[in-house]
């Protein structure tokens, strides 16, 4: 249910935190703007298990830009400005 389903998306931050603190991949500022990224998520989360049904739609929404952020600066770091570039081009299409 949406609990098993809650502590699995915190037990998946929770690793992925551990694996961007261990990884050579990213410069210091890199891994901290990564990190935030993934405490903001595990917030969102948290929130969603006592947020009412409007604030649980933005709330996921909230979580699934912050995945694309982070699949994003896996890939390669990219800024904002590139999120919103890649957005609008996806609507003309």
């Amino acid at each position: 249910g949406g609990a098993d389903a809650f502590e699995g998306g915190q037990e998946e931050v929770r690793r992925m935190h551990e694996s961007v603190q261990a990884s050579a991949l990213f410069s210091e500022g890199q891994r901290a703007h990564v990190l935030d990224n993934l405490a903001a998520m595990r917030s969102n989360l948290g929130r969603i298990q006592t947020a009412d049904n409007a604030s649980q739609a933005n709330l996921r929404e909230a979580v699934s830009i912050r995945l694309a952020i982070l699949d994003d600066n896996v890939q390669g770091f990219i800024s904002a400005a590139d999120i919103d570039r890649r957005e609008r081009d996806a609507s003309i299409k």
